[in-house]
């Protein structure tokens, strides 16, 4: 048998309250019923514009996102033309313009985004492909080009390849240039520059072929290049102006580097919450309807069964749940979307049963998940935010929705709840969040499977080095010295052959290895995203702990001419030692990075409970507003200084991270120019302590 639920708009006590206020003050009351009603219509209003923006902006992204690719696609077929010609040039350096033809018409294949290709040896353009329509460019000296010189200066000390544009071509045009330094190797083992090579590109040529046309019938897409000298940020490509559009979706690239950024909105611009939007006109009418319904009820407020009817229609036209409590704090009024939200309160839910009753009830069966182990602390926050003049919240009930609750008191201690279903926004939520937890998966997943191939490789280096120890490379020494007349003709060519061996080997083992530390790097930020890296806490020597890093730091600064000074302090920390000699080699590491001369001083200092170990360096410095996002992840400081030194930009959010995991801090102190002070403050080991015991306290506040 099926159980009716109570009438939900409690008729009799709200008709009493309403017949007292009708003889007191009926224009007072038909102004409150107005504002309230209009309340609740601007609440659902505002509701609905932000779920179809996110929805909308949501949309943009993912669809730019999928543009950046396929433009940095695009860009990175050229790197790999360019490097194929640098390899080229490495090997046969006596290049002609035959060779460039024919290279040139293999790589090039027609694509009309490519102009042309250039091949400056001593910095002037002798060679071009293709040769039609590009006669201009023979005999361009980079050095006398106030424009391009810089750029070039640019490149030759990166060593990288880099993209510069918009920029005016000597052909009329403006495009992008792709350049990159091409050395050679000396007899004396140094490299020497031979020249530049350059891919000029056309943009727009590259865009109108890459099969966005359908991005470009939904949106306006304009991509604009890095600030130049005064700042201005120039558009490079698009079918719109940056200045056209209306708070646009910004993705951003840093590729070859040249930072772009994209701007992007839907045609026609951003959903607007108009008047006459289908969804405003709906809550328009059922606000005006509650508005008639209401003023009908107070006009006829003398006759009890109208005025019952009408305020019932009233409240059941709202679209969500709606329930007044008076200034005791009892239930006068509620609607049927009230009643049904709130399932396993049913028993309880009717009029002049008081609010602090209904939540303990629901706190006994269950309808409130968030609460479930703690109640009593549920409880209290709960009522607190219930008997405040106004709240705002989102709640989620045992029927698995999740609700906007918009609570205001009156001034006469009359409240009025609303409650919006907003269970299709939060599911978006978990679905992004969702997406953030796969990507962080995926990094994973894919640092792991690229150190496997890469230990190999390493591996091979390592023997390749030690190449002319092997067996088989002193039997063949052996077997040449047996004939004391052709050792004499090819003894030095083969000592010769196993040292370019090894010297070959060496770059590719210390090209490993940085790749290496760039994939550790890449899983401890993964970890770090995703909670599960491990610290093992245990009493440790502070002073052998610093000094064994700048012991192996020390080579590396005498490099560099930087006098590395070390003051340590007899101490035991409380700290994991070889995550804090990580968070110490990226501090000093960065030091000596930044300094081209100078002195680099680490020094400690205790007091009763903590060490500080202090980093000071004579660099560049960092500029006031960079200070506050230099510890946020792939953040880099955009200076030549940097760009030169290059990186992930994970070092310091690892460190500052690392650091917070054992209690400590890592904080900074710097003035451009003047150099900066990094400092990193760890716990200092106490009797009380017991590394067990720390290690099992610092896993369980991880896991609260």
């Amino acid at each position: 048998m099926t159980r009716k639920h109570p009438r939900p708009t409690g008729a009799r006590r709200l008709l009493a309250w309403v017949e007292w206020l009708f003889t007191r003050d009926l224009f007072a009351l038909m102004a409150t019923a107005t504002v309230i009603v209009c309340l609740v219509g601007l609440k659902l209003s505002s509701l609905s514009h932000q779920e179809e923006l996110q929805q909308q902006r949501l949309a943009t992204t993912q669809e730019m996102i999928g543009v950046r690719e396929q433009i940095e696609e695009s860009i990175f077929d050229k790197v790999v033309i360019l490097a194929q010609f640098i390899a080229a040039v490495r090997e046969n350096p006596d290049f002609t313009q035959d060779d460039v033809d024919d290279l040139g018409a293999l790589l090039r294949q027609g694509d009309e985004s490519i102009v042309n290709i250039a091949l400056a040896p001593d910095l002037r353009v002798d060679m071009f492909y293709p040769v039609e329509g590009n006669e201009a460019v023979r005999g361009f000296d980079y050095t006398t080009s106030a424009q391009q010189y810089p750029g070039v200066l640019e490149t030759i000390d990166s060593g990288e390849t880099r993209l510069f544009g918009p920029i005016s071509l000597v052909q009329g045009n403006v495009g992008s240039i792709l350049r990159q330094a091409v050395f050679l190797d000396g007899a004396d083992g140094e490299r020497q520059l031979w020249g530049i090579i350059s891919i000029v590109l056309d943009h727009t040529a590259a865009f109108e072929a890459s099969g966005l046309d359908a991005s470009f019938e939904n949106y306006d897409i304009v991509v604009i290049g890095q600030p130049d000298q005064d700042g201005l940020r120039l558009r490079l490509f698009g079918n719109s102006a940056a200045s056209s559009l209306q708070d646009p979706v910004q993705i951003d690239f840093d590729y070859a580097g040249s930072a772009w950024s994209m701007l992007a909105t839907p045609k026609g611009g951003w959903a607007s919450n108009s008047p006459v939007e289908p969804n405003n006109l709906v809550i328009l009418m059922t606000c005006l309807l509650a508005l008639a319904a209401t003023w009908y009820i107070l006009h006829l407020g003398r006759t009890r069964q109208l005025a019952q009817a009408k305020l019932s229609r009233a409240i059941e036209a709202l679209d969500g749940g709606f329930a007044m409590y008076d200034a005791e704090d009892r239930l006068v009024v509620y609607n049927s979307s009230f009643y049904r939200m709130y399932d396993k309160c049913r028993d309880v839910i009717r009029p002049g049963v008081r609010f602090e009753d209904i939540l303990r009830h629901g706190l006994s069966v269950g309808q409130y998940p968030e609460a479930v182990g703690r109640e009593e602390e549920w409880f209290e926050r709960r009522m607190k935010a219930h008997l405040s003049e106004n709240s705002d919240f989102e709640q989620q009930l045992s029927n698995g929705r999740w609700y906007h609750v918009s609570e205001s008191r009156s001034e006469d201690g009359m409240l009025v709840g609303i409650r919006v279903d907003v269970t299709a926004v939060k599911q978006a939520q978990e679905a992004a969040e969702s997406a953030n937890k796969a990507k962080t998966d995926f990094m994973n997943v894919l640092s792991h499977e690229l150190r496997t191939p890469l230990t190999v490789i390493l591996g091979y280096s390592g023997l390749g080095m030690k190449f002319a120890e092997s067996s088989k490379a002193r039997q063949l020494v052996t077997a040449l010295k047996r004939n004391e007349i052709v050792w004499r003709q090819s003894g030095d060519q083969v000592e010769g052959l196993f040292d370019d061996v090894a010297a070959r080997m060496m770059r590719i083992d210390q090209s490993g290895r940085h790749l290496l530390f760039l994939i550790n790097e890449m899983l401890d930020f993964s970890k770090l995203s995703s909670g599960t890296l491990a610290m093992d806490l245990e009493a440790c020597d502070g002073a052998r702990m610093v000094s064994t890093v700048t012991d192996q730091m020390e080579s590396v600064a005498a490099q560099k001419g930087i006098d590395l000074q070390v003051q340590l302090a007899d101490c035991t920390l409380l700290a994991d030692t070889h995550r804090s000699q990580q968070i110490l080699f990226n501090l000093v590491g960065n030091a000596v990075k930044f300094s081209e001369s100078g002195v680099v001083s680490v020094v400690m200092t205790t007091t009763d409970s903590h060490v500080d170990i202090a980093v000071t360096d004579d660099g560049p410095g960092i500029a006031s507003n960079e200070l506050d996002r230099i510890f946020e992840p792939f953040h880099q400081v955009d200076s030549t200084a940097t760009r030169k030194a290059g990186g992930t930009g994970l070092g310091l959010s690892i460190a500052k991270e690392l650091a917070s995991l054992q209690d400590g801090s890592v904080s900074v102190v710097s003035k451009l120019g003047q150099g900066s002070t990094f400092l990193l403050r760890l716990p200092l080991f106490t009797a009380e302590d017991d590394s067990a015991t720390a290690s099992m306290e610092l896993e369980a506040v991880r896991s609260a």
